[in-house]
């Protein structure tokens, strides 16, 4: 699922990768307090190629990811975020790697739900991500990209901080995570999409 949710955000330039490093940085956190080595290692290199990488796919990009990097970079952060562990002070943190993969999972499920919306196969192409979305708000590409990054800065720090507190404040803190994205994908299921991009 994860591998499928970072292609599927491929649709702007710096998008994926930036969302991937912080992605990085927030399971880096985790791997320092398990202290897995093996793992921080590996996010730590992950993390820097791709600050290399957005270098130069920055808007306008000069390189881009295609398939087999974004499938490559879901794969590395799927596989990572299943060996950390989440609920030592509480149950409720396993949803924090979820939440530290926030912004591509809400993205899978968002696009998923508008296509069975409207009766088109769920694995169907079609220009209904939420970042495309945005840009019908008069939204440039940079400052789509900035508020993805913010939202995944967000995510990440609520899946994080979930880790350490009690298990009600825990729950507060997904809920209203949750709450927002629900509240996100009510506005953006409403933008028209219908209509040829300006």
């Amino acid at each position: 699922g994860v591998i499928n949710a970072f292609n599927i955000i491929d649709v702007m330039d710096g998008l994926a990768g930036g969302v991937g490093v912080i992605a990085c940085l927030w399971l880096f956190v985790v791997a320092q307090v398990n202290q897995d080595t093996m793992a921080a290692v590996m996010l730590a290199a992950l993390a820097g190629s791709l600050v290399g990488f957005l270098r130069h796919n920055r808007h306008p990009a000069s390189i881009y990811l295609g398939d087999a990097g974004s499938l490559f970079i879901g794969l590395m952060l799927g596989a990572l975020a299943m060996q950390g562990k989440y609920t030592a002070v509480n149950p409720a943190a396993l949803f924090a790697p979820v939440l530290i993969l926030g912004v591509p999972v809400f993205d899978t499920f968002f696009v998923m739900y508008i296509r069975w919306m409207r009766g088109v196969p769920v694995f169907w192409g079609s220009p209904d991500h939420f970042a495309l979305r945005m840009r019908r708000w008069s939204l440039s590409v940079t400052q789509v990209v900035v508020i993805s990054y913010a939202a995944a800065l967000f995510l990440g720090g609520v899946g994080v901080l979930a880790m350490f507190v009690s298990l009600g404040v825990a729950v507060g803190l997904i809920g209203t995570a949750a709450i927002l994205a629900l509240v996100a994908a009510l506005l953006l299921k409403r933008v028209d999409m219908s209509k040829p991009a300006d």
